[in-house]
């Protein structure tokens, strides 16, 4: 049964959802893929199917610079998450958002999301 859980909680393999994923924002990325920075509201890159869609957390980890702006305050937690397909199996090629759970500007923290389940990680030996 879907639960509404505090974002500082998720773990990895937790399914989620969030009205709030239907705006974001793609940085340009020179040198790797960068993830969808999902809360904030930028018109420019709305999704609506995002709202309905079932992300799995990949990881939860703390970012920033330490030394800029003459400390450790420039830091924030972060939630990295794969877009699911469909049918809620795992797609290798989803969409991947990141969301900011603690530190940055305030207006693009997400502090809930709907946790839906937790997939479940198989490893195989191939031949």
């Amino acid at each position: 049964m879907p639960t509404l859980v505090e974002t500082s909680s998720l773990q990895f393999l937790d399914v989620i959802a969030s009205d709030r994923f239907v705006f974001g924002r793609k940085h340009r990325a020179i040198y790797e893929p960068k993830p969808i920075e999902v809360g904030a509201d930028y018109p420019w890159q709305f999704d609506p199917t995002r709202s309905h869609a079932r992300f799995v957390v990949l990881s939860v980890r703390a970012e920033g610079v330490s030394d800029v702006y003459g400390g450790p305050n420039y830091t924030w937690r972060q939630v990295i998450a794969q877009r699911l397909n469909e049918d809620d199996t795992y797609n290798p090629d989803g969409e991947v958002i990141s969301i900011f759970i603690s530190g940055k500007s305030r207006y693009r923290v997400i502090e809930t999301v709907t946790l839906v389940g937790r997939m479940q990680l198989v490893l195989s030996r191939s031949e």
